[in-house]
């Protein structure tokens, strides 16, 4: 085993490869032998292979990265590598002679203790000096199948086998992570796990886990009860086992399961708000966890849930490595929460049964959904009236295949006569349509039909004298 960047080429002791000091790694597989066992002229005859045969090449070199490091007053960057020139040793097991390996060692070596020590977990009590019967009567599919090891059928075509290094985070020395070293790790794995839950997303999942504060130890991974704090502490020390689940679990994936949850919330939102509408019915639900105590989901309640909620969509919609159709999705839901809100420009206690009086000085905008969004947060200024649509230009083209659906927008909001029209909100709207159309630009219009005009009220055509006689002759 050979290593970079450690005094005096020593190993750190934390790649499982490492276990042997010896300038070669030896690893103990089952050689392939596609002719009978005891055929003297087969090539590939454990028994003729030994250490010092030059005929025999290393099967491949693995590297692993151990760690890196920043330099910073010497201005570089280090990175530990290890790597390992990989050959096989047959250990073979006969019925009447004593197991023996072609390494060549002093007997019993290191590959044979490493088996006996493997089956040991598997035969269970110690392992005879002969173990071929204990095996038999197990059946050697049934020892490999327990100790996870490949079995293969005695006439099986011989495939090359990859073999990689793996740092040993679970045994000596002991490993310790705090928060703060961790922080970007944690969220990552929180966000993993959070994708199987059935509405929770990153923000929310297992606070009693991930706000702790408390410092993870590699000694203390199983937590009694609690499949998922184990899952946690696996994840925060295996670098193999993130990986894994990172392939599985694809940040894509996993951005369109958030942005689907986030809508969901939106929704459930504006249902609390009806059920208090309607009944006072108070409850201790919130978009992202839950209260002490039950409270009121009035308008300003709906208005600060339905903010933050397309807060964090814009925030995780803009963060590195987002995809184009993972983005497309956060559109869909930012447009899906906007029209929502257009249509419930309405009074919510209209319908109301459990007399709620008005409360004296109450603004209009406090029973009204879209006054309160839209309208009221209208006369201030630009930069202030940017529900939804900050987050929609942030996602620039991406929002290109949905203008249709923004100019069916538009048309509502100028529709709204019977209320003040927000007038800066509508011209942040049509500005935005403008650029996605190429409008500001020059550019090439997106597909569809050209944006709708401003609607007027029709007005009377003057009639003229040939009107009047087409009508008589009608």
């Amino acid at each position: 085993m050979h290593t970079r960047g450690h005094p005096q080429g020593l190993n750190t002791g934390k790649d499982n490869a490492s276990t042997y000091e010896d300038e070669n790694l030896y690893d103990v597989s089952d050689t392939e032998q596609p002719r009978h066992p005891d055929d003297p002229d087969d090539p590939d005859d454990p028994e003729e292979m030994g250490p010092g045969d030059d005929s025999i090449p290393p099967l491949n070199t693995t590297i692993a990265l151990d760690h890196c490091k920043n330099y910073s007053q010497n201005e570089y960057f280090a990175c530990q590598v290890a790597y390992a020139d990989v050959r096989t040793a047959g250990v073979r097991i006969k019925r009447y002679e004593e197991p023996s390996c072609s390494c060549g060692e002093p007997e019993p070596c290191r590959h044979l203790n490493w088996v006996f020590g493997q089956l040991q977990l598997a035969l269970g009590d110690e392992v005879p000096a002969n173990p071929y019967q204990r095996i038999s009567e197990m059946g050697i599919e049934n020892v490999c199948e327990e100790l996870h090891w490949e079995f293969r059928p005695e006439d099986s075509d011989s495939d090359e086998t990859a073999w990689i290094l793996k740092k040993d985070y679970f045994g000596p020395p002991i490993r310790r992570c705090t928060w703060l070293v961790t922080r970007r790790r944690s969220r990552a794995v929180r966000d993993i796990l959070a994708t199987f839950s059935p509405n929770q997303v990153e923000e929310e999942f297992r606070e009693d886990i991930f706000n702790s504060g408390n410092e993870l130890s590699s000694d203390q991974i199983f937590v009694h009860h609690d499949p998922v704090a184990t899952m946690f502490r696996l994840l925060m020390f295996d670098d193999e086992l993130l990986q894994r689940f990172t392939a599985l679990v694809t940040r894509e994936h996993r951005d369109f399961d958030y942005y689907r949850k986030m809508g969901q919330k939106a929704m459930a939102a504006c249902e609390f708000l009806d059920g208090y509408a309607e009944n006072g019915h108070m409850d201790d639900w919130q978009p992202l966890g839950r209260e002490r105590h039950p409270f009121r989901h009035d308008i300003p309640w709906c208005n600060e849930a339905l903010t933050n909620i397309v807060n964090f969509i814009n925030k995780r919609s803009k963060a590195q490595g987002a995809s184009q159709s993972s983005k497309n999705e956060a559109a869909i839901i930012l447009i899906e929460i906007l029209n929502t809100v257009i249509n419930r420009n309405k009074e919510v206690y209209a319908h109301q049964n459990w007399g709620r009086p008005r409360r004296h000085g109450e603004p209009s905008s406090n029973r009204n959904l879209f006054d309160h969004l839209i309208v009221a947060g209208d006369r201030s200024t630009m930069a202030a009236n940017s529900f939804v649509l900050k987050a929609l230009e942030d996602l620039g083209h991406v929002v290109v295949p949905h203008v249709i659906s923004l100019e069916q927008i538009l048309v509502k909001l100028k529709q709204h006569a019977w209320r003040l029209t927000p007038r800066l909100y509508i011209e942040r709207l049509s500005s935005l349509i403008a650029t996605l159309r190429g409008n500001d630009e020059g550019g090439n219009s997106p597909p569809g039909p050209p944006p709708q005009p401003p609607l007027v009220r029709a007005q009377k055509r003057p009639a003229r004298s040939t009107d009047r006689s087409s009508k008589r002759a009608r």
